[in-house]
């Protein structure tokens, strides 16, 4: 029903396998399958109407933040995402919601237009989700 790419992550020395999620458009982008965006988001009713299969999307923001910044993920983009989930994020929050929450999360903590912050901002807008 919905392709999936085995994939694993070095962690410490062992390696722990995971199935990143390739949706069907992405497969047929130029250069092969892609991390999910905004516009793979899918919208049928299967899932809760794609809880988990949209799951990716904004894990994907976060990874691409994480990049940015360096270092380890739970130092800045890690302490980011759950002061967002603090300041308010409920469960009815969509993807723009959580892009704003991340993005004034990352200027209370980092200052206003920081390294941090840029970083948060672009990571979105590189999934489609602009600020």
């Amino acid at each position: 029903m919905y392709p999936f790419q085995p994939c694993s992550f070095l962690h410490s020395r062992k390696r722990f396998p995971i199935l990143i999620l390739v949706t069907s458009s992405s497969l047929n982008k130029p250069g092969g399958p892609t991390a999910p965006g905004v516009d793979d988001k899918y919208t049928g009713y299967a899932d809760r109407q794609g809880v988990h299969i949209n799951s990716g999307i904004p894990n994907h923001a976060f990874y691409l933040v994480a990049m940015e910044l360096g270092g380890r993920a739970w130092g800045k983009a890690g302490v980011i995402w759950y002061d967002a989930l603090r300041r308010g994020l409920k469960p009815d929050s969509d993807f723009e919601d959580c892009a704003k929450g991340t993005y004034i999360s990352s200027g209370i903590l980092y200052g206003a237009g920081s390294k941090e912050q840029n970083a948060v901002k672009k990571g979105w807008d590189k999934i489609g989700i602009s600020i």
